[in-house]
Formats: structure tokens, C-alpha cells, sequence
């Protein structure tokens, strides 16, 4: 076997290779020789790797086409022949590389260096090659990294910011010695263009609809309201998030699929036409003008109606219909399905009387898809609606009361409108999106390392910092350090709903502070893990993450009442918080987690970029959720907007911080303040 012709991958699969191996070239390379680059059948060799002892040190997915750089002794039993899974699945090219000089494949691009050469030797994979020391040097390799996947950073948190400092270096140091070289790294190298499913719901870029609804052609559909179809959809195309969707022009033939502005996971108004034939038809499919403008009298109301409804809607089969008397109103009534071959049986649908020139509000709020907005203020949610939908009469509009979330507003019209007819409701969808809220805005002081924050009821902004407590000033910077102290460094702080203020130590430790005579005290209660996160939910109940990735629920005299969930690796929970929405999200270790109170959870986020730790995560006030932490690349700190899912929105900033961010909080007043490795940082909220 030869290596694999390199001149096929695209530029950035070309690109990913050449990283991978410039790395390795600058950390060991004699380590070359015992790479192979191959081409292989599918993914099955790579998900098999374990099973048969193979070495991988990257895999890739170009086009249709898999490759992978192979430890090359790997791929031969003890007896020196290629293992039976090998043969089965890598492509035996035979065509010999581009010729050079050296022994190394060189991969052509103007911009990587002077000699164009990265790293994999072109010799022919005959015998096994790899010797004793270096496949120590893996193996050291693999426990090193082992051993960084059970650190929790909470350790990192209350170390001297020496220790702290030299862990950061010693971390990055190991990282760049073992990207790539063996199997087991884990998360560090098998990230490929191939990602895992948890791993495409991050969404730094929506994806279009047409890639999840592939199967076109529905067929035989028993109606076609949308929940019909949507079923239908989401049977023959089972990766479609149905929840994402919107239907628009439904006919008995053929709807058209929209994303929804608020979805992580497509493109705003990504759209896909489905054809199907429907047995029968709703009344809306038939029904376009719901207003009726001819007289109705009394003594012939039911014939009419259904005139009225003939006269501006002429493709209905008006004799298939009845009016329901009964729902008759001076300003609208209810029609009905009384027999028909067309139309879904019992379907109904209202209309309405005007002889006034009125209209109903969905004739001119017709795109209801928005987009994004900087914030769900209601005058910027009615601009863009106006911008969208010229004809609307915004003026005649009021948004329904607590209806405003981060996804989408109810509006209806003012009951003494005079363009539109009271009563009907238009959901409207958008997605709050200011890629600015979270930048950095200016650095408050270099005075302490903050690593929790508070606001009391009163209105005191209280900070820690290793085992003390300081009050800041409104603007955060330092007003007076508290006596009260503990003896260990502190790992979060809270206020409960009845106003007592705990502070919990590394040790397990849960203090209660007395703010008013600055004097604190021992709960005596100490748990097993060191504490990392505590939150308290509206109804009471308190949660605590503790460092081994369990999540507790707590008495109100700080003992443990239950554990509620164990997530699946040993990173600390490093940060909680429940949305408005009500999804509670955790921060634990490189992953976001949803969990649910009875034990149930759900992985949103794997491995993002080179980033490495979540500190924190925080939702502001205008809902915007923000989660940060330790960058592994830059030795500094990264800041991201997530989705209402937990999912990333986007990257704050195109800047590696130059602290690790260890905390964000909001003041009552707006202000954001993020507590790092160096100091306090302000944020911005708009």
C-alpha cells in the first residue's frame, strides 16, 4: 500500500492534513515514518479502531471519499500481515505520490513554507515499524491526556496565579505534543469535517433545509393539514427538527417548507417543496379571503353567508358547507363541513363581516418570518414587522400581553383599529441575535482574581477571591474588602429567595454570611465533591454541581436531599443556570448539557473549535445566553452567544481573551461584569 494521492482533497481538507502534520513534525519527526496516508471504503474502520487495535491520527471525509492517516505498525497482526479489517476496507492505491527527493509527501501551497514539505514519508506499507520508543512515546502520551480529561478545572480556579499560570502552559504544551499521534486521544484529534450529531447542532453556521429533507415525494397523505404533513415529512426524512418548521402555500398537492428565523439549526427562511396528494382538504385550502362584504339579513343569514363566501373565494364547494348559527356573533360567525368528498370532515373556519372596508390582519402581515433582531424591544419588533410587510398598518397594531419571548411575539389588532378587524392573533417569528453583547468593553481593575459574583436584594454587588469577599462599587470596581472570611478558597456564592447568604469552599464547606455585621459562619455540613455551581430555582428548590459531575438537590439547611443526575465524564459542573424558557443548562468541562429534574439529560455541545473548558454560562436580561471559559490554543479565554437550545449562536469577537474568564454576572442596572485570571472586565449590553 501506498500513500493515498493527496491531490484530490479539497483545499481545506488539504489544509487540516498539513496542521496535523506540521505538528507532529515539529514535536518528533522521525514519528513520520510511521504514518500512511489511505484512502478507505467508509467510516467503519475508524469506528472499529478500538475494537482492532488501530492507531488513527486523523480521519476526513472529502466529497463522497474517506481518507485517514494511519499509525502504520497498527495495521498488521502480530504474524506481520495486514489485519483482515484492513484489507476489508482500505483502498489500495497503488499510484505512487509526487516524486521528491526527500521522503517526505509534500503538500502544495504557496502560503504553508519555503519548502512545501509536511510530513508523511512516501515509502511503500510493507512491514511494521514502529519501535519501542515510540510507541512509548503514545503511550505516555495517551496517560497524559487521560489525566487531563479527569482534571476539572475548578482545580485551576483556586490555585495561586503562578500554579495557576504554569498549569495553563503545561496544559498547552501536552495538547500540541499529542495532537495526532495515537488512537484514544479522544476529543483532541478525531474531530473531523464528519462530526458527530451533538457536535452539528453547535450551528456557528445554519444549514440549509434542502440538507435534511431529501425525500421529496410524500404520496398518498390522508389531509393535508399541517400536522399531517410535517408527520409525513419527518417519517421519510428522519433528521428534519420538525419544530423548526413552517408551512406556507398549502395546496392538495403541494406545501412549501420555511425555517423559522428562531431555529439554530437552519437557515433563516431556508425554504423546500414537498408534493403528496391529499384524500381530503381543509377549509384554509380553499378559503383565502375569510371577509365577507356583501349584506347578510336576517331571514336568509345562512344563504348569505355562504354567498358572500362564494363571491370572494369562487374555487370553494360552497354546497359541502354549513354555517353554525349558533357561534354567530354581529361581527363574525363559524362555517362548517357537513358532507363532503373533498373537504376534512367537521373542519370549520371564521368569518368575517364587514361592510366598513375592514380587513383581517393576516391579509397584510403576511411574511410572519422576521429574521433577526437586535433585541425584542417592542418598537424594534414592530419596525421590522413593518419593514417585512409594507402594507401593515403598524399603528393599528398591539403586541399581546407577556407574549414576547426570544423566538417570536403574538400581535393582534387595537380593538378601535379602523384598518383591521378585532379579534385575530398572528404569530410572528424572529431570533434575537447582537453579535456585540458580550464584547469586551473596558478592564475595571487587575485588583483580584473574581470567581463569583452576587447582588443582594439591596443592591450589594459582592465579589470573591480566593477565601475573601469584596463589595464593588455599581461600576465594579472595589469599594471595601469584608472581614468575614473563609479558610479555603471559595467556588460559588448566593442569595436564597429568603435572603440568607450562603458561601460554599472548596472543601465541601457551606458558610452562611451575615452582611449586615459582616461576621459569617459554619453550617457544618460537608459533602463528598468539591462544590463547583449552586442556583436556586423559583420554586425553590437548590441545585448544586459538584466537581465529579454530579448535580445535587439541597435542604434549606444546605444538607444533601438527593443527587438528581451523574453526567456521563468527570469534569466538574462548572456552571448552571435555568432559562426563561425553563431548559436548564449545565456547563461541564468542553460540553453543555440540557438536564431535566428527573434525571434525564441531553449533550448540546461537544468539543467547540480548540476550545477547551466552560467556566460559566449566564442568561442576561434581554435573553441573550452567554458561556465562557479557558481557550487551549491562545493560553486566554473565549466568549460565546449559545441558542435558546444550548447550541452556539456565535463567537463573541474574533479575538482570544488575554484572561481565562472564570464567572459572567449581571447587575440589577444592566452592567455585565466577567471576573478572569486578571482582573475584572466590563461587557457590553448592547
Amino acid at each position: 500500500m501506498r500513500n493515498a494521492d493527496i491531490n484530490f482533497l479539497c483545499r481545506s481538507c488539504t489544509q487540516e492534513l498539513k496542521n496535523k502534520l506540521k505538528i507532529i513534525r515539529e514535536i518528533r519527526t522521525e514519528f513520520l515514518k510511521n504514518l500512511i496516508f489511505l484512502e478507505i471504503k467508509d467510516k467503519s474502520l475508524v469506528e472499529l479502531k478500538e475494537e482492532y487495535d488501530i492507531k488513527i491520527v486523523l480521519y476526513l471525509r472529502c466529497a463522497n471519499r474517506h481518507f485517514g492517516l494511519f499509525v502504520k505498525s497498527t495495521l498488521f497482526d502480530k504474524k506481520g500481515t495486514y489485519k483482515n479489517i484492513v484489507l476489508e476496507n482500505v483502498i489500495n492505491n497503488e499510484q505512487p505520490v509526487i516524486s521528491r527527493n526527500d521522503s517526505y509527501l509534500t503538500l502544495p501551497d504557496e502560503n504553508f513554507n519555503e519548502s512545501g514539505i509536511v510530513a508523511i514519508s512516501s515509502d511503500s506499507l510493507t512491514s511494521p515499524s514502529l519501535n519501542e520508543a515510540n510507541m512509548n512515546f503514545i503511550k505516555n502520551m495517551d496517560h497524559k491526556i487521560n489525566q487531563l480529561g479527569v482534571m476539572h478545572l475548578h482545580n485551576m480556579k483556586h490555585m495561586s496565579k503562578m500554579r495557576r499560570n504554569f498549569l495553563i502552559v503545561l496544559l498547552v504544551l501536552i495538547v500540541l505534543a499529542a495532537a495526532g499521534l495515537a488512537g484514544g486521544l479522544g476529543f483532541y484529534f478525531t474531530i473531523s469535517k464528519e462530526v458527530t450529531s451533538a457536535v452539528s447542532q453547535q450551528n456557528f453556521n445554519r444549514v440549509d433545509l434542502s440538507e435534511d429533507v431529501k425525500n421529496l415525494e410524500l404520496g398518498s397523505i390522508v389531509d393535508n393539514k399541517d400536522i399531517t404533513i410535517l408527520a409525513k415529512v419527518k417519517a421519510l426524512n428522519d433528521k428534519i427538527i420538525i419544530d423548526d418548521i413552517l408551512l406556507k402555500d398549502i395546496s392538495k398537492t403541494r406545501a412549501t417548507l420555511v425555517a423559522k428565523s428562531s431555529s439554530s439549526h437552519y437557515n433563516y427562511n431556508s425554504t423546500v417543496s414537498v408534493e403528496y396528494l391529499a384524500n381530503k382538504i381543509t377549509l384554509k385550502t380553499d378559503i383565502h379571503n375569510q371577509v365577507i362584504t356583501n349584506e347578510v339579513n336576517e331571514p336568509t343569514k345562512e344563504q348569505d353567508i355562504l354567498a358572500g363566501i362564494k363571491k370572494e373565494n369562487p374555487q370553494v364547494i360552497i354546497q359541502d358547507l354549513a354555517v353554525d348559527l349558533g357561534s354567530s356573533t354581529a361581527t363574525q360567525t363559524d362555517i362548517f363541513v357537513k358532507n363532503s368528498t373533498i373537504y376534512l370532515p367537521n373542519d370549520r373556519i371564521t368569518v368575517y363581516f364587514n361592510s366598513s372596508g375592514k380587513k383581517i390582519l393576516s391579509n397584510d402581515l403576511t411574511e410572519t418570518n422576521i429574521g433577526d433582531l437586535h433585541d425584542n424591544k417592542p418598537e424594534t419588533i414592530l419596525a421590522t414587522v413593518k419593514n417585512k410587510n409594507p402594507k401593515v398598518d403598524i399603528n393599528q397594531l398591539e403586541i399581546i400581553n407577556d407574549s414576547i419571548t426570544n423566538n417570536g411575539v403574538l400581535l393582534t389588532p387595537k380593538k378601535d383599529s379602523q384598518s383591521y378587524i378585532s379579534g385575530q392573533q398572528v404569530q410572528v417569528y424572529f431570533r434575537i441575535y447582537n453579535p456585540h453583547i458580550g464584547t469586551v468593553k473596558r478592564k475595571i481593575n487587575e485588583v483580584f482574581d473574581s470567581f463569583a459574583f452576587i447582588q443582594t436584594t439591596d443592591g450589594r454587588i459582592l465579589a470573591s477571591s480566593a477565601e475573601f469577599i469584596y463589595e464593588l462599587n455599581l461600576d465594579g470596581t472595589v469599594k471595601h474588602k469584608l472581614s468575614s472570611h473563609v479558610d479555603e478558597s471559595i467556588a460559588d456564592m448566593i442569595q436564597l429567595l429568603d435572603g440568607r447568604i450562603w458561601i460554599l469552599d472548596i472543601r465541601g464547606e457551606i458558610f452562611e454570611l451575615d452582611l449586615v455585621n459582616d461576621t459569617i459562619k459554619k453550617l457544618g455540613f460537608n459533602i463528598t465533591e468539591t462544590p463547583e455551581a449552586i442556583i436556586q430555582l423559583q420554586n425553590g428548590m437548590i441545585l448544586l454541581g459538584g466537581a465529579k459531575g454530579n448535580i445535587y438537590e439541597l435542604n434549606s439547611d444546605g444538607t444533601i436531599k438527593n443527587k438528581i443526575v451523574k453526567l456521563p465524564n468527570e469534569y466538574g459542573i462548572n456552571g448552571l443556570v435555568k432559562l426563561k424558557n425553563g431548559i436548564i443548562l449545565v456547563v461541564n468541562g468542553h460540553q453543555i448539557y440540557q438536564v431535566n429534574l428527573n434525571g434525564t439529560f441531553k449533550l448540546v455541545v461537544d468539543q467547540v473549535d480548540n476550545f477547551s473548558f466552560f467556566h460559566t454560562i449566564v442568561e442576561l436580561k434581554d435573553g441573550t445566553i452567554l458561556a465562557a471559559g479557558y481557550w487551549n490554543k491562545g493560553n486566554g479565554g473565549k466568549i460565546y452567544q449559545l441558542n435558546d437550545d444550548g447550541s452556539i449562536k456565535t463567537e463573541v469577537g474574533q479575538n482570544v481573551l488575554v484572561a481565562i474568564p472564570v464567572s459572567i454576572f449581571q447587575t440589577n442596572t444592566g452592567t455585565i461584569l466577567m471576573g478572569t485570571s486578571n482582573g475584572i472586565y466590563e461587557l457590553n449590553n448592547e
